[in-house]
């Protein structure tokens, strides 16, 4: 039953959408904050002597390619879910920024920037 309702979505969703989802302001967002966020942390390497090509890789596979195909395939799937769909495209964008900020705000304490405690991890 919930494979006929997740297709159901996923047909309905068809008809209405083509290469759209990179251009949703949902994405436009995630781009800019993912860009800052590898910007700052790899400043951030360069000042704490720790740069390497490969964990700027590592986090091009666990980072950004995640971030960017998987909220296009959830906007893909909920889109044809109406309201409902638009909630769970809200949620999981937040989820990304909040994920997203928490870097650049870790990349920028690591950069020296002095931030408040609750920014901060401790340890």
């Amino acid at each position: 039953m919930l494979t006929a309702f997740l297709a159901q979505g996923a047909i309905t969703a068809l008809p209405n959408t083509e290469v759209a989802a990179f251009g949703t302001w949902q994405m436009i967002f995630i781009a800019i904050f993912l860009a800052t966020d590898i910007i700052l942390g790899i400043a951030s390497a360069i000042a704490g002597k720790e740069f390497n090509f490969n964990k700027v890789a590592a986090f091009m596979k666990t980072g950004v390619i995640p971030y960017i195909f998987g909220f296009a395939v959830v906007e893909f799937f909920a889109s044809g879910f109406g309201l409902l769909g638009q909630i769970v495209i809200m949620e999981i964008f937040i989820a990304i920024m909040l994920n997203i900020l928490g870097s650049i705000i870790s990349n920028l304490a690591k950069l020296g920037i002095a931030m408040p405690m609750f920014f901060v991890k401790k340890g």
